[in-house]
């Protein structure tokens, strides 16, 4: 019978719990991933902290954004969730939320004053997306907002883009900062 070296045994200890803390979602981020906003407010109002970074780069509110949940979201913006995070990817909370296909959650966003034109590792902007996503009422309110269109990267125009290039040609100016 084998047995671990003296130390050994606390060190394997120790790993354990770092890959629980490190490799898993905090409570907080657990509820706000499945969408329980009573559990969310009773963690908030316990002291959990609501920028809590996990694995990937991952926030609680990436996590709720992630699975569209818009009280989730609301409650952590409210408790001062840091709309400006992004993941290990840099793909950030405006491109969660208009993954998510929700334009309100897009609006939420906005409201926070995030970069409309921020970039993830792979240079994808958030209209990129609503636009390979066909998500044509968040593409609007991100052109609203002065999301920069960039047609170039697509080699092949769909009604979308047909649509979003006029919607730029009609009036939708860039608001000056």
């Amino acid at each position: 019978m084998q047995t671990c070296p003296p130390g050994l045994m606390n060190h394997i200890d120790s790993l354990s719990g770092y890959w629980h803390t490190t490799f898993s979602k905090s409570p907080l981020s657990q509820a706000a991933y499945d969408g329980r906003n009573d559990i969310v407010k009773v963690m908030l109002e316990a002291g959990a902290d609501v920028n809590r970074v996990q694995i990937f780069g991952m926030t609680p509110l990436l996590n709720a954004l992630s699975n569209g949940h818009v009280e989730v979201v609301q409650t952590l913006l409210n408790a001062g969730a840091g709309a400006d995070a992004c993941d290990s990817g840099r793909t950030s909370a405006l491109m969660y939320a208009v993954d998510s296909l929700n334009p309100t959650l897009v609006e939420m966003i906005l409201e926070q004053n995030v970069d409309v034109n921020h970039r993830d590792i792979n240079k994808n902007t958030a209209l990129g997306l609503a636009r390979c996503g066909g998500n044509v009422e968040s593409a609007i309110l991100l052109m609203e907002r002065g999301a920069a269109p960039d047609f170039r990267h697509f080699p092949r125009r769909s009604r979308m883009d047909a649509t979003l290039a006029n919607l730029e040609i009609s009036g939708v100016q860039k608001p000056s900062i």
